[in-house]
């Protein structure tokens, strides 16, 4: 089959590129290929036919531009790489050089004598050609511009401004520099092996500046820079021993246990510090102890709470904390209060954990801290579907005189010893236990006045109270007693 009718069989130009077939070889199939006629038996036969038409002529082109056949079969057979060259002889050695076309503007040299093959003139070959050929036609080319008045090639621009002279120029000068980079690579190396011990010394003399507290200034926090001489202890003391065992009880590695303040010794107390979310000097002996033991106490209350404050998780609820402000829970983290922190920890289990409610308890007084009573004290509730948590507290020691569960619309009467108090209450709809109250919608409120029971003109003072949640423009004062309550 001829290349013509391989053309006309895809439905292209006889023009067409190597891609062009091959996309028109793909939409021919697409159509004529048999699995689209499987219910119609004549369509499927020649479609069939069709297919191996289609096979046959992409063979036949793709074979012949392969090998080097031009579209037409009107020229000869030749091969890419021989299409883009050109024989010229060396004008010194008179030996033949076959090179790329390209690199006629390029300074191309001789292969064996390294002489420059065109001096002052432009020399254009095809492949094929003899040297005979080439020189006649140089020479017919000099004349041709000559006569039409153009300048000779030794009068045009030189080479020096050609592309082609810049893109050698860079690529001789980064050849140059990766060589000297190599050179001052191997040179650099040879001084870190030569002087090594020089630099180590060096080295550790910069760390211990650093830890003479030379470059402070450069921390963050300036309570977590090294200590200057003057702070670390060489002495011995029990005093630090203990810390260092209460330090080593909670994980941070400060061996050896010697009793003297050293730079492991501070760096497992401002590991402490941090972790915790503590505030304190970290060279004051005494607050370092005092921490230590409200630490130990909360993990009495809570044996996780190493885990709970290393936990990125803890970290977040804080700074997204709604049943108080971010700011007050951060407050309360660096104090250490035993039992305030400890009820931060209860409600952030809460959140973890998403416990049931329960029942609601039995209505009237939970609890009483006394024997002997003289002093009415009578609280009632609206009928709103809030229910009442009650706290009588002492004023003089802020010990609990009495508890109580009132239900909404409830009224609770009781006699309480002669003395001051405060009365704190959680407000809310659905119980969770005494732990955790009403859940996240507890809403905390404290007195502000303090009530004083006495006997004054031979009787008894007592109060009467009536407590209901109001709508006003202050803040939420829950966030002030949520883990004081």
């Amino acid at each position: 089959m001829d290349l013509k009718t391989c053309y006309q069989i895809l439905e292209i130009q006889q023009t067409a590129s190597l891609s062009e077939i091959k996309q028109a070889y793909r939409d021919m199939i697409g159509i004529w290929h048999p699995d689209r006629y499987a219910q119609n038996q004549r369509l499927h036969e020649k479609a069939t036919e069709k297919l191996k038409e289609l096979n046959v002529a992409y063979n036949e082109l793709i074979t012949g531009l392969t090998s080097g056949t031009v579209k037409g079969d009107a020229e000869p057979k030749t091969s890419g790489s021989e299409a883009h060259l050109i024989i010229v002889t060396c004008p010194g050695c008179q030996k033949k050089n076959r090179i790329k076309a390209g690199f006629v503007t390029r300074h191309p040299r001789c292969g064996s004598c390294k002489m420059l093959l065109f001096q002052n003139k432009q020399a254009r070959q095809t492949a094929g050609e003899t040297d005979k050929e080439t020189d006649g036609r140089s020479h017919g080319t000099a004349s041709a511009n000559q006569t039409s008045g153009k300048k000779p090639f030794s009068e045009q621009a030189s080479f020096q401004g050609t592309p082609a002279f810049h893109k050698s120029f860079f690529k001789k000068k980064r050849r140059f520099l990766n060589k000297w980079t190599i050179l001052l690579s191997i040179v650099f190396m040879g001084m870190l092996i030569t002087k090594g011990d020089d630099i180590h010394y060096k080295l550790n003399q910069g760390l211990k500046q650093i830890s003479d507290g030379r470059y402070t200034r450069y921390f963050k926090d300036p309570s977590l820079a090294p200590l200057p001489p003057k702070k670390i202890m060489a002495t011995k003391s029990d005093k630090i021993l203990n810390i260092q065992k209460a330090l080593k009880k909670f994980g941070y590695d400060t061996d050896p246990l010697d009793g003297i303040w050293g730079e492991r010794t501070l760096a497992a107390v401002q590991q402490f510090r941090r972790y915790y979310f503590l505030e304190f000097g970290v060279d004051d002996i005494s607050e370092i102890t005092r921490a230590l033991q409200r630490q130990r106490d909360i993990i009495t209350l809570h044996p996780d709470w190493p885990h709970i404050a290393k936990d990125k998780r803890f970290k977040l609820w804080i700074e997204q904390q709604t049943l108080s402000s971010p700011k007050i829970c951060r407050e309360l983290l660096a104090s250490g209060k035993t039992h305030q922190v400890g009820s931060l920890i209860d409600w952030y289990k809460f959140d973890r954990v998403q416990p049931k409610p329960v029942l609601l308890p039995r209505n009237g007084t939970l609890k009483k801290n006394y024997h002997k009573a003289l002093a009415p004290l009578t609280i009632t509730t609206r009928n709103d579907g809030r229910h009442y948590y009650l706290k009588l507290l002492n004023a003089s020691n802020g010990s609990e005189t009495l508890t109580a569960f009132m239900k909404s619309g409830s009224t609770l009467a009781e006699h309480v010893p002669i003395g001051k108090y405060e009365l704190k209450y959680a407000v809310g709809k659905v119980w969770y236990g005494t732990r955790w109250l009403f859940g996240p919608e507890t809403v905390f409120k404290k007195m502000d006045r303090v009530f004083e029971f006495k006997i004054q003109n031979n009787e008894i003072a007592g109060y009467r109270l009536e407590l209901f949640l109001q709508v006003t423009s202050h803040a939420d004062t829950r966030k002030d007693y949520a883990f004081d309550f």
